[in-house]
């Protein structure tokens, strides 16, 4: 049965604040995991970073990223996102076709 877990719900800017406890402050980030399967990450908004606090250390993390858009609220967490410090570790990201390059290009950008 697969798990959805949403690990940040904000719009454009990650907020921390009484107001916001109930759903959290960081922005979208949604991971979708099936036992003995890859997760199916949904944007990387600062939610990912988050996410990856529960990634065994060291492990070879696979996971597919599916982008909705390419504003900055939606992929600022990457940065952060610790799993992918290990040489191992493979993100494959699909998203929206790019007008000025590909997909690659905007993401590395």
């Amino acid at each position: 049965m697969p798990e959805v877990t949403f690990y940040g719900v904000r719009g454009s800017c990650a907020v921390d604040s009484p107001h916001t406890a109930r759903y959290g402050g960081n922005t979208s980030c949604v991971v979708v995991s099936v036992p003995g399967e890859a997760p199916i990450l949904l944007d990387l908004g600062s939610g990912v970073r988050n996410f990856g606090s529960t990634v065994p250390p060291k492990s070879d993390f696979e996971a597919t990223v599916l982008l909705s858009h390419l504003h900055f609220d939606h992929v600022q967490g990457l940065p952060f996102f610790t799993p992918m410090l290990e040489s191992q570790s493979q993100l494959d990201v699909y998203g929206p076709r790019q007008e000025d390059g590909s997909l690659e290009w905007a993401v590395r950008g």
